[in-house]
């Protein structure tokens, strides 16, 4: 499911917390999220029902591959959009950057507070190559 915010950046992201805060009354429902910020369009179907489509949903696809249950992950572009709401930074955990589907190198961040989000990085993660010292080696160290 795909989810489009078109006013402001911190939309999404308090909207993933929002669900993730929800989604703790049901444990068995096991959910993962990840947040993109870019260029979506309105494309007609064969129904003539419009869907959307672009780089933006794409990339926010493989923003959400990299993560586990109970996982936020954002794109270090939305990440730096939410630079301006300093509410937001502590909850914002940088993770590097990876290699994902078609040779794509995201940066990615991990979204989470008190009990919302998961703050273990993810096994799809602990697996891909990473180009800077990230939160996995951190924690290994």
């Amino acid at each position: 499911m795909a989810l489009l915010f078109f006013h402001s950046p911190e939309e999404p992201v308090r909207c993933a917390l929002e669900i993730s805060k929800v989604l703790q009354e049901y444990p068995h429902i096991q959910m993962r999220m990840g947040v993109h910020s870019g260029p979506v369009n309105p494309v007609r179907d064969v129904n003539d029902k419009t869907n959307f489509a672009g780089s933006g949903i794409n990339v926010a696809q493989r923003v959400l591959d990299c993560g586990d249950a109970g996982h936020i992950l954002l794109s270090k572009h939305l990440a730096d959009d939410l630079s301006q709401y300093r509410h937001r930074q502590p909850y914002l955990h940088d993770l590097g950057e990876c290699e994902v589907k078609h040779g794509l190198r995201l940066h990615l961040f991990n979204l989470y507070k008190d009990n919302l989000g998961n703050p273990q990085v993810s096994n799809k993660l602990k697996r891909r190559t990473w180009n800077r010292e990230s939160e996995i080696e951190k924690v290994a160290k």
